[in-house]
């Protein structure tokens, strides 16, 4: 198996998946690969814990929690990195909303076009004004306190607020001709062509904007991405540490995952920036539907084997897959590549006909001969013995090599089926039914 072109596993609940993907973790974590397991269940990042600890790569353990030290401003990560800039932060804020709201309303990409704008325009602001300090606290309170009216800008009132002495901070603080033309930007955008928009306009924009950034501003989760970072995940990424996110979906709903998602986004990132790919990085990812990306996925995986980034997503259905990436025909398009673009699959025990008939695809058909025979009655003037004639025809079908019944016969551990769970496993060439061993 050839792990960079990612490793996928299905199977409906109970079916053994989990089980399935700490055995295969564990045989990576001990070729000496680091991670980042994102955690969407509440005693997941103890498993994932124990894991590594049994792996024998306790000494790399990063297990980022609300009780932690461990701090990772985005900030000041983004815009000091080579080739960071506003609008590789701010599309890193908006691929996490995104995920967080999966957006269907219409006109959507007009909205996000203006929501990225404004994010890109304060981020330019914020980092000009506070440099080291900047945050995103920051960002959000400067921000909030953006004019609603062009008229509002000439009161007392407005020049005494956040807005107005983050701005006349990053004019003092301009170093380089290209931060004083997008500061001159951002203002003239701030103060005049938003205020411009109209009141319903610039409450869409800003409403969009500041919701991608509420959950990184709100306690408890809020101190890990605000003040000066004690976590770099170059660092950690080249020296093959193992990251945990311990903010599971059950205690902290959406911010926990947008704070996972953060890190995911970062560290992916960084593995397919570097230009040393010795040590392979895993992201780990079970209950795949509820952290996807489609966009941001499709385009690691196309060049993951180079990278040395492997790819670990286990989902229960096609159709689940289909429905946490928000549903519809885009979503169901989506699906199938992600599908697709992780090469190696464990098929476990699956009650979905969908699923099962694509697995079933996956593997393959094979070509079945029919003959058939029958008596030929009529007279022939030359069959002077009275044998008579056969008639031989044949035909020919083809059928699946495992067909979809199959997978609902698999094993799936616990003490009925001695903790022994089944998964076919195909690695885009070939099948084989494996069987695993529950701890």
């Amino acid at each position: 198996m050839n792990w960079n072109e990612g490793v996928c596993l299905t199977g409906r609940t109970g079916a053994g998946k989990s089980s399935i993907l700490r055995i295969l973790m564990n045989i990576l974590l001990k070729a000496g690969c680091g991670c980042f397991w994102l955690c969407m269940k509440p005693d997941e990042a103890d498993i994932a814990e124990r894991t590594i600890l049994n792996s024998g790569r306790g000494s790399s353990l990063i297990r980022f929690d609300p009780g932690d030290l461990l701090t990772f401003n985005p900030f000041t990560f983004e815009m000091g990195r080579e080739g960071g800039s506003a609008v590789s932060l701010a599309n890193i804020y908006a691929d996490i909303n995104e995920v967080i709201v999966r957006p269907g309303r219409e006109g959507e990409t007009f909205w996000k076009v203006h929501e990225n704008t404004c994010m890109t325009h304060g981020i330019n602001v914020t980092h000009i004004a506070h440099r080291g300090h900047a945050s995103t606290e920051a960002l959000y309170q400067f921000l909030v306190s953006t004019p609603e009216t062009v008229a509002q800008t000439h009161t007392t009132e407005f020049k005494a607020g956040k807005c107005w002495e983050t701005i006349l901070l990053a004019e003092k603080r301009v170093a380089t001709h290209q931060e004083k033309r997008q500061l001159i930007l951002a203002s003239d955008y701030f103060l005049k062509q938003l205020p411009s928009a109209g009141e319903k306009a610039r409450g869409a924009i800003l409403s969009g904007v500041l919701n991608s950034l509420i959950p990184f501003i709100m306690p408890p989760l809020s101190q890990m991405v605000n003040g000066e970072s004690t976590f770099n995940p170059v660092d950690a990424v080249q020296n093959g540490r193992c990251i945990i996110g311990d903010y599971d979906l059950a205690t902290y709903g959406r911010q926990g995952l947008a704070h996972q998602l953060l890190l995911s986004f970062i560290l992916t990132e960084v593995t397919l920036r570097r230009r040393e790919t010795s040590v392979p990085f895993v992201l780990v990812r079970d209950e795949y539907q509820l952290c996807a990306h489609p966009k941001r996925d499709v385009a690691a995986q196309t060049v993951a084997r180079s990278q040395n980034l492997i790819s670990l997503a286990a989902f229960q259905t096609i159709p689940v897959l289909v429905d946490g990436l928000g549903g519809g025909i885009e979503a169901k398009t989506q699906a199938q590549a992600l599908y697709a673009l992780h090469v190696n699959k464990f098929m476990c025990n699956n009650n979905c006909p969908e699923t099962n008939e694509t697995n079933a695809k996956i593997v393959g058909m094979k070509r079945r001969r029919f003959f058939s025979t029958s008596p030929n009655h009529q007279e022939n003037p030359l069959d002077v013995l009275g044998v008579g004639g056969i008639n031989i025809s044949t035909s020919q079908q083809y059928h699946y090599i495992y067909p979809p019944l199959n997978f609902t016969r698999l094993r799936t551990g616990g003490k009925e089926n001695n903790l022994q769970v089944d998964a076919v496993f195909h690695d885009g060439r070939k099948h084989s039914v494996e069987t695993f061993k529950q701890r």
